[in-house]
């Protein structure tokens, strides 16, 4: 009696320790927009992707992992143990809890190693203007400088919106410079395949919106060189903010950004238009995270 009662302690202290630990990693939904979500199984830890936003602990979720991961414990010490060979069981104990926390650990690795030696390139500063985001319009918004290949992991904007139902949908991609500060004419270098959404609010903002890209949409920029990151809205819907308007531009910071009409269900054209529509508004507040290809 006094095994299993030394056992069942052992078992809730694993337990708890690693549900803890789950806690630090990053299982937020490709695509989800708005909050990040972290623990395993059940994410149980979330935060709002706003300045200032408290972390919330859905306690339910967190009961749910104590008592799988008190669970495993237990079942991995019982059956080590009911063999009665102390010393042996003793060193069985050990190695199954070695394992159990390396199992944790492999997890965690594979969640944070897609977000790891990230480099920012962008404007992310919060700028004072803000423009619609047009829908079928692939929109050149920020140029960026990259010494090497990078794989672009994120995208961040600076919005602004209400009522959204969540239909509001964007595309990103990566057009080439064509050495004049200009993607006209230039060719599309990465874009993704799946859409990233507006997530349903009453109202947004302003405030930052991340969205993680999904490992098979991270964009590669395969050399160094310049290059723009250009959206594609699926509708006219939400603000972003930008630094000037053409009758206020101020070249020792601003430039000129660059657009064109094409069809959200088609994708970002592999060409950008070689007679683009240009304002002086950029840069606009949007940048994206990057790690070393």
């Amino acid at each position: 009696m006094q095994r299993k009662h030394s056992l069942s302690i052992i078992a809730i202290l694993v337990g708890l320790v690693v549900t803890l630990i789950t806690g630090l990693v990053d299982v937020t939904p490709q695509g989800l927009v708005g909050a990040t979500w972290h623990g395993l199984p059940l994410p149980w830890l979330y935060v709002i992707v706003y300045p200032g936003s408290p972390w919330t602990i859905d306690w339910l979720n967190l009961a749910g992992d104590l008592v799988l991961w008190i669970a495993i414990s237990f079942a991995i010490i019982f059956l080590v143990f009911r063999k009665r060979t102390n010393a042996h069981s003793a060193g069985q104990v050990i190695t199954c809890l070695i394992l159990l926390f390396a199992l944790v650990v492999v997890q965690m690795s594979g969640s944070l190693a897609f977000g790891q030696n990230l480099t920012y390139f962008g404007d992310q500063n919060v700028e004072q203007w803000t423009s619609s985001l047009a829908g079928n319009i692939v929109q050149a918004y920020t140029k960026i400088t990259v010494s090497g290949p990078v794989v672009i992991q994120a995208v961040s904007m600076y919005l602004q919106y209400s009522g959204s139902d969540g239909s509001q949908c964007l595309k990103f991609g990566v057009y080439q410079d064509n050495g004049n500060g200009s993607p006209a004419g230039q060719p599309l270098v990465a874009s993704t395949q799946h859409a990233y959404c507006f997530h349903v609010a009453v109202t947004w903002g302003p405030a930052w919106q991340k969205w993680n890209l999904r490992p098979d949409d991270a964009l590669v920029i395969p050399a160094a060189g310049d290059y723009w990151i250009a959206t594609l809205a699926s509708r006219t819907f939400g603000s972003v903010y930008h630094y000037a308007y053409s009758s206020s531009y101020d070249y020792t910071y601003g430039y000129a950004d660059f657009f064109f009409a094409a069809p959200y269900s088609a994708g970002l054209p592999i060409t950008f238009s070689s007679n683009p529509v240009w304002e002086g508004n950029a840069p606009y507040s949007f940048y994206v995270a990057a790690a070393p290809a």
